[in-house]
């Protein structure tokens, strides 16, 4: 069983990153902390069952789901289990994670599968253990995600005035396009009245001639 706890509880998909700096990126991406399901998912499912899990086609069942290793199916379902159980049906209500809950997961107790050496109870709730305190990596982190509120609302700025500046060039293009059509009428008005003029003056002049 050592060979299937040293292989199979190392492998993940997330590559190379760290579980804190996956779940920093999620946050990102979704606007707002990942739960640990999602981290979860992300970092231990195949890559077209990762697509589909964030296209939406998957709930957080994992029937369907192709995970990089049976452990980490098992580890997924027996959590799930447990957080249903503790938390109820309706996962709008469950935290973003439980601690004790994923460690009653793993039965035997080892190093903590799915979270590496990464702070457990950031990893799992999204807030560094107590006994972490301001470490310079929570520092750094807490200046990070303050970077990442200033550059939303930047771009949320910079949406408005996009948005401020297309209203105006579609007005632009619609008095641009009631000019044409007016300067169209207009010149259509001026046509007819020539062309009827010189029918009218046609007309004049067979009337002064009648036939012999």
């Amino acid at each position: 069983m050592k060979g299937h706890d040293s292989g199979e509880m190392s492998r993940h998909t997330g590559g190379s990153i760290g579980y804190d700096e996956h779940r920093f990126r999620l946050e990102i991406k979704l606007g707002r902390p990942p739960t640990f399901k999602e981290l979860f998912l992300h970092t231990h499912l195949k890559k077209d069952s990762k697509a589909k899990f964030w296209a939406g086609n998957y709930d957080d069942s994992p029937e369907g789901m192709e995970f990089c290793t049976q452990r980490s199916k098992e580890t997924y379902e027996a959590y799930s289990m447990y957080m249903e159980e503790k938390y109820g049906e309706d996962e709008t209500q469950h935290p973003v994670g439980d601690l004790n809950l994923w460690e009653r997961s793993q039965g035997e107790k080892r190093r903590l599968f799915g979270i590496g050496s990464s702070d457990r109870n950031f990893i799992l709730t999204g807030t560094p253990s107590s006994s972490v305190g301001s470490t310079p990596s929570q520092a750094a982190f807490e200046q990070s995600k303050q970077e990442v509120r200033e550059l939303r609302s930047h771009i949320v700025e910079l949406q408005s005035q996009f948005d401020t500046q297309k209203e105006q060039m579609r007005e632009a293009m619609r008095e641009e396009i009631r000019e044409e059509r007016e300067k169209m009428k207009e010149d259509m008005r001026t046509e007819m009245q020539l062309q009827m003029a010189q029918i009218m003056k046609q007309m004049g002049i067979h009337g002064n001639h009648p036939p012999a």
